[in-house]
């Protein structure tokens, strides 16, 4: 038997994450009205926290933010310019953390980069930004 988060194995293993993201779903006490003064009080910054900055896998993806053209907030270890809004990532804030949730809730935009290639792999910090509300 083979167990992993590929869906064709076994007994997939999905990740912890998913379960609260499914959680999440659940009727919301707020109005659209509020909903919408959430969404615009967010800065518009594309939040991203990488702090494996020689990822042999994705080489390209701070190269990427680089030539986004468009303001960045860095909380990881790579990118710390200062045409950025960078800020040094306090180690606390693990990711998929309560903290790191809320502080990617505060912007609009989130980059998740997969640290890894696999069939069916899903980074997990695609359910973290979702559950944060950011695109």
């Amino acid at each position: 038997l083979i167990s992993s988060y590929e869906l064709d194995s076994h007994i997939p293993i999905l990740y912890p994450e998913l379960k609260q993201f499914i959680k999440s779903f659940r009727p919301q006490e707020e109005s659209m009205q509020d909903l919408i003064k959430k969404q615009e009080r967010k800065k518009e910054h594309v939040f991203f926290a990488i702090s494996n900055c020689q990822a042999n896998i994705v080489p390209d993806r701070l190269e990427f933010l680089e030539k986004l053209q468009y303001p960045t907030a860095s909380f990881g270890k790579c990118l710390g310019k200062e045409s950025n809004l960078n800020q040094e990532w306090n180690s606390r804030a693990k990711q998929g953390s309560t903290e790191h949730i809320l502080k990617m809730s505060n912007y609009l935009f989130a980059f998740v980069a997969e640290n890894s290639f696999g069939m069916d792999y899903v980074s997990e910090k695609i359910y973290h930004a979702l559950r944060a509300g950011t695109v």
